[in-house]
């Protein structure tokens, strides 16, 4: 039997009579992935369901399990308010304006025979341009949540994101990457579209790389981030949120705008509701001179509010869905020739920003950018500094924002920015 949101709160109200506020949360999460490694082809599928009941009496709690049925659902709501009745502290939900609806993702639904296909063709490109041990996957990943409460509210949303990542490990020792969402038929230009994109960074990133001198490692230099470098930017200022005298310090010196958007079109990270089933939204999380904090109805307070609640199956806790660095007004060919002789960061496969507000960004790849645009391809670099610093000496923003997807335990999101040509950097 395919149960509802709304017919599983009905039987969880009755066994948790105590409670002040209660919601029944259904989410799916399923994933169809094609891989393709030096020659060879297959197709994983993958899924989890899990039903989850959170209670507000003096406290809050949750319990989850992955039984779907009305009896799983009374004793989970039974179990959720005996630990919100022993909770040592009190608690409150910030008010909301109820919401229902549904919606399925506009998005195309992949064939894997087709995706198969492409990926033994763009597999076969890449091979012709030298680009060593490879691994490539298309992932078509479709998540389910349907949310309803005790306050009556009653949502359910169906995304589909369709992931198209490409892995290099070159002979050198260095790597690329790519991981695109791909909208619409997969076909057509695609291979050679993926194809010519990666071929540039291959021929550059073969060539034997050099290391920073020990006597340069500390200092700060001019550096351009390239749009997952940026992303990553703009996803250590979400995590900053969490702090109000941080985002004080970076509105104060910030040169540039950071949002979060959950309702991009095409965009990854997109929806409608958010984990409490509460109506999302846009949000400029930092602008110069002002900051905005992400929020869910437990930690909703000044300058916080809901609508960015992750945590299914689970606790709700504060996330981004989109977060991107806002586009300047700079031509791709004027951030290039601005910067003279820089470092070219690309991606992202380290991000930590510790309490003090010093991010440590290991980027994907890195190179010296000569005047004459010559690339050479560095080892272990890294950028260690201040968060404030960077984000105050970004002096140009590339016009175009390149959105990339991620996944968050299991959960497409987004993250990108423009090209930023950033002063003055510490690396390492």
């Amino acid at each position: 039997m395919r149960w509802t949101a709304g017919e599983l709160l009905e039987s969880a109200l009755r066994a948790a009579r105590r409670a002040k506020y209660l919601d029944v949360a259904l989410t799916s999460v399923r994933s169809v992935k094609a891989i393709g490694d030096e020659g060879s082809e297959e197709v994983v599928e993958s899924g989890q369901e899990h039903l989850t009941v959170r209670a507000l009496t003096v406290g809050y709690a949750t319990a989850s399990s992955s039984s779907v049925s009305a009896e799983s659902a009374a004793a989970l709501a039974e179990s959720a308010e005996r630990s919100s009745l022993a909770a040592e502290r009190a608690v409150r939900l910030a008010p909301v304006d109820s919401s229902s609806g549904e919606r399925r993702s506009a998005k195309d639904r992949a064939g894997m025979e087709e995706a198969v296909a492409v990926l033994r063709e763009l597999g076969s490109a890449l091979g012709k341009i030298g680009a060593g041990r490879r691994r490539l996957s298309f992932e078509q990943i479709s998540v389910r949540r349907s949310i309803a409460t005790s306050e009556g509210s009653e949502v359910d949303e169906e995304t589909t994101v369709n992931m198209l990542t490409v892995e290099l490990a070159l002979p050198n020792g260095l790597r690329v990457r790519r991981a695109l969402g791909i909208q619409g038929p997969v076909g057509g230009g695609l291979v050679d579209a993926v194809a010519e994109s990666v071929a540039d960074e291959v021929r550059v990133a073969s060539r034997e790389p050099a290391s920073l001198s020990p006597l340069y490692r500390g200092s700060r230099f001019t550096v351009i981030m390239d749009h997952e470098a940026a992303g990553a930017l703009a996803e250590a200022v979400a995590g900053a949120t969490s702090s109000a005298a941080l985002m004080y310090s970076l509105a104060a010196s910030s040169r540039v705008a950071v949002l979060d958007e959950p309702r991009l079109p095409g965009a990854p990270g997109s929806r409608v509701w958010d984990d409490e089933g509460v109506s999302t939204r846009p949000k400029t999380l930092l602008s110069p001179g002002g900051f905005s904090r992400l929020g869910t109805r437990l930690t909703a307070s000044s300058g916080s509010e809901a609508g960015n609640a992750y945590g299914l199956p689970g606790s709700p806790r504060p996330g981004h869905s989109n977060v991107h660095v806002r586009a300047g007004d700079w031509s791709s060919e004027e951030i290039w020739d601005e910067a003279g002789e820089a470092f070219l960061l690309r991606g992202a496969e380290g991000l930590e920003l510790d309490e003090h507000g010093v991010l440590t960004l290991r980027p994907r790849a890195a190179y010296l950018r000569r005047r004459d645009g010559d690339l050479i391809p560095l080892r272990g670099l890294t950028v260690r500094d201040r968060l404030d610093w960077l984000l105050s000496h970004v002096r140009g923003a590339s016009k175009d924002v390149f959105i990339a997807p991620e996944l968050a335990d299991g959960v497409p999101r987004g993250r990108g920015g423009p090209l930023l040509l950033i002063d003055s950097a510490r690396l390492s």
